[in-house]
């Protein structure tokens, strides 16, 4: 057992985290540092943008813009609203209905809850540089999702003032937070969310991809990762000093996840495994980080494994012509199934592991044995695991 544990710590020395159905590449939902002023954020001050936005925005529920546009541009100023907040508001509110804790806000926060300072005001939170992961052969095997949820209550005219924005773009990964250096890919919009309200009472739960082309430019590579990957920011310019007496735009949960071989069995079936992970951020340390399976037949026995390649998925013959995503490099300590269809296999994060390397990808075996059923193999989708910072 001890010999293996080192092997999988070596093993682990490339890697990288959400519940059933998806790996997460990058989470954030404390918003405390350190590392960073906002956890994997910082600040990133701008300079507002002195005319309206006149581009594209999304009805409220959609949430992605495609094909994606340039934003304007930006240049320094003196500060800005974004930071930590515990209540949604007022001072006592509390969080968002369905938020826990702690989300990042842009308002100047107690006692006013409002982003009204008299002058034009703007400034973003920026993401670490968030590895990117080898896409398959075919891009629309590998599914890249952004999500995250709001609350915005903002001037109700439209968004051409007081634009709220989810942008990406390249970055090395590892690139600290809140710095554009020189000679860099410009920011692009993901999203310009609308102008109509979303209280506190009722937080909007945004989902971006699979299939946008920045998001995947961002944070598929053809091959080798050697260092790519990309940053996500939430940027807010009022445009002006008017209308400004409101509470703001305040952001939770965001999660950027991969998803590879999608069904894996081409057949279709009663069941329909899909591999996810817990635990939180991808970093090192990470003791409470395990691989989950979902969608799998009741009490059969379910094999995590890790490899290394991207090569094309491998059909098992016999009996079902599910196939193998990932090439086998060590298979984990089978687990039995819930009678849900439900698994988990702790895969803890020592410390020391070193960020932003070649990632592992990650697939479930799962076996049906008499008594419990005829004997059958079901492959899982795959993902991708890979460190980033701690």
């Amino acid at each position: 057992m001890g010999g293996r544990a080192l092997l999988l710590c070596a093993l682990l020395a490339a890697v990288a985290g959400r519940a059933p159905g998806q790996i997460v590449l990058h989470e954030e939902t404390e918003w405390i540092g350190p590392p960073f002023a906002l956890g994997d954020y910082d600040e990133q001050i701008l300079f507002p943008v002195p005319f309206p936005y006149a581009g594209p925005s999304n009805p409220l529920g959609t949430c992605g813009l495609n094909p994606p546009f340039p934003t304007c541009p930006s240049a320094p100023l003196g500060g800005t609203l974004w930071h930590r907040e515990i209540d949604c508001c007022s001072a006592g509110a509390g969080a968002p209905d369905g938020w826990e804790g702690a989300f990042a806000a842009y308002n100047s926060g107690p006692p006013l809850f409002a982003y009204g300072t008299g002058l034009a005001n703007a400034g973003a939170i920026s993401s670490y540089g968030i590895g990117a992961v080898a896409a398959r052969p075919s891009p629309a095997s590998t599914r890249i999702v952004l999500s995250f949820q709001y609350v915005k209550l903002t001037e109700p005219s439209s968004p051409a003032f007081d634009t709220a924005s989810v942008e990406v773009r390249e970055a090395t990964c590892g690139e600290p937070p809140g710095l554009d250096p020189p000679g860099l890919a410009s920011w692009t919009a993901l999203s310009v969310l609308p102008s109509t309200p979303v209280p506190c009472s009722g937080a909007v739960h945004c989902s971006i991809g699979p299939g946008h082309p920045v998001l995947d430019g961002a944070f598929l590579t053809a091959g080798p990762p050697a260092g790519a990957g990309g940053k996500i920011r939430f940027r807010f310019d009022t445009h002006d000093g008017a209308l400004n007496g409101a509470c703001g735009w305040s952001v939770d949960a965001v999660r950027l996840t991969n998803e590879e071989c999608d069904p894996p069995c081409p057949v279709a079936g009663a069941f329909e495994p899909q591999i996810g992970s817990t635990g939180g951020e991808p970093v090192s340390p990470n003791p409470a980080f395990a691989i989950t399976l979902s969608g799998a037949p009741p009490d059969g026995l379910a094999l995590p494994f890790l490899g290394f390649a991207d090569a094309t998925p491998v059909p098992i013959p016999f009996p079902s012509a599910c196939a193998l995503c990932c090439t086998p490099a060590l298979f984990l300590a089978a687990v039995v199934v819930s009678p849900s269809g439900e698994a988990t296999h702790p895969l803890p994060l020592p410390p020391g592991l070193s960020p932003c390397a070649e990632p592992l990808c990650i697939q479930w075996v799962v076996l049906t044995i008499p008594p419990f059923g005829p004997f059958n193999v079901y492959t899982s989708s795959s993902g991708k695991i890979r460190i980033h910072l701690g």
